[in-house]
């Protein structure tokens, strides 16, 4: 029976998530369930930029993975042929301090041209102290997720569109559950941590603007101007634990000052409308999985949200084009040998990774697969009945295939034989090939079954040993 995936929130992250979640385990039965679709959603008035934003500090370091695989495929994108239908383009811009020192967070090694202005070049920005330059990727997020719905729409996609004000209104209807309900966490699933961050915004008319500016002043919320496809966005507040998603004609006032006085070529700007609206934030992305009763049945669940201001440059599985998020994904691919999905409790073909650097996948009824990779690796593999495919590789031959990120995949694939492996640091060297015609690996039983993922990890519990 094919798997039943309920993905809870159509922001851009549960949206996303849908549609990879269609990428790597396609025979299973996708439902997207939320009160709100584009263009109500968070998302659809948001800039689009990407930019790490009011992320939470705990975890930093897995925030920082899943924030530049984002950026990495979307500057992919920037460039692809879909760019122009799908409104995503490269974007450079400034970041400007006044009275607190540069800040050189670790993501600025990841993004292309990032740079210290010289004194010479601060001269056009009379109000900072400093400044540096980076070159980010924009998105129109309407399009975008227009885009994105299309996609999950041709691949058998549901849409259900009602409030779910109780897991178990669902929990019964689905064997997994991916949560990117944000805020609704809170009752949802009793999360304490998250909490709304209200910002607002102006939309406004000015083409002229063509770089992106944040000015960083000590003390007091981070003034911005973002152009976009249709407008400019001019912000903003970053009000914590404040619930009204209406403007409110103070902050408006204070966002036109504060962005008149850093960029005066806005004062022929005309306004377009007024926007607020609540980032879903919390101490640390919450992507972890976690296993619920429902009616005295165990209901795995993912958890994908609290992104903050982050929601774009965090959205790792905003592709469908191969991302590293269906990448770590496609472990859940279904094998045409065993006619089985490995996400969903049939423990025939497991798939063991522990703490995002191994993964181990084994298939059976003629086929063997094992990879095994290290940190940012990057696996695809799919069984077939009496051979070996292994990363796209297939048939007669032998096929190499190297993980990214300091990481080694070696393997070697060949008809009904076997795969001899050595796997060394920063460097790949083969040693002592043995063709056998039958190769068995046997697993003890595994008590916790992991995949890790750059924006969501999967947990499956006590899986029997091959």
């Amino acid at each position: 029976m094919s798997p039943r995936i309920v993905v809870l929130g159509a922001g851009i992250n549960g949206l996303s998530s849908a549609v990879c979640v269609q990428q790597a385990c396609p025979l299973a039965q996708v439902q997207l369930v939320s009160e709100h679709y584009s263009p109500d959603t968070t998302g659809d008035g948001s800039a689009g930029l990407w930019l790490p934003y009011l992320l939470g500090k705990e975890d930093a370091e897995r925030s920082l993975r899943v924030c530049v695989a984002t950026y990495r495929h979307l500057m992919e994108l920037a460039s692809s042929p879909q760019a122009g239908l799908i409104k995503v383009q490269k974007l450079s811009g400034y970041d400007l301090y006044t009275g607190m020192p540069t800040a050189i967070p670790a993501w600025t090694k990841s993004v292309e041209g990032f740079r210290q202005l010289t004194q010479e070049e601060m001269k056009q920005y009379p109000t900072a102290d400093s400044a540096t330059f980076f070159t980010s990727v924009n998105m129109d997020v309407p399009h975008y997720m227009n885009w994105l719905m299309k996609r999950f729409k041709s691949r058998g996609g549901i849409l259900r569109q009602r409030k779910v004000e109780h897991i178990e209104e669902i929990g019964t209807e689905c064997d997994i559950l991916i949560n990117c309900s944000a805020l609704s966490a809170w009752f949802l699933f009793k999360d304490e941590q998250v909490y709304p961050t209200r910002g607002q915004v102006w939309k406004v008319h000015a083409p002229w603007i063509k770089h992106f500016s944040f000015a960083h002043v000590k003390d007091k919320d981070t003034a911005y101007v973002i152009p976009g496809v249709d407008h400019v966005t001019v912000g903003g507040t970053a009000q914590a634990g404040d619930w009204n998603t209406q403007p409110d004609p103070r902050d408006g006032a204070r966002i036109w000052e504060q962005a008149l006085h850093h960029w005066p070529e806005l004062t022929n700007a005309t306004p377009v409308l007024a926007w607020a609206g609540l980032r879903p934030t919390r101490p640390s992305l919450r992507l972890e999985p976690e296993t619920v009763t429902v009616h005295g049945r165990n209901l795995k669940v993912i958890h994908n949200y609290g992104h903050g201001g982050s929601g774009s440059p965090c959205t790792g599985a905003v592709l469908w084009r191969s991302p590293p998020w269906c990448s770590r994904l496609s472990a859940l691919r279904r094998t045409r040998s065993s006619g089985s999905c490995l996400a969903c409790s049939e423990p025939s073909s497991p798939c063991l990774a522990y703490s995002g650097s191994i993964i181990l996948c084994l298939a059976y009824s003629g086929s063997i697969i094992l990879c095994l990779a290290y940190n940012e690796s990057i696996i695809l593999c799919l069984a077939y009945s009496e051979s070996i495919i292994l990363c796209l590789a297939y048939n007669e031959s032998i096929f190499l295939c190297l993980a990214c990120s300091k990481s080694i995949i070696l393997c070697l694939a060949c008809r009904r034989l076997a795969v001899s492996m050595l796997f060394v640091a920063d460097q790949l060297c083969y040693d002592s090939l043995v063709a056998v015609q039958v190769f068995c690996v046997s697993l003890a039983t595994v008590q916790k079954i992991y995949v890790s993922l750059p924006t969501v990890q999967i947990v499956y519990d006590s899986l029997v040993a091959v």
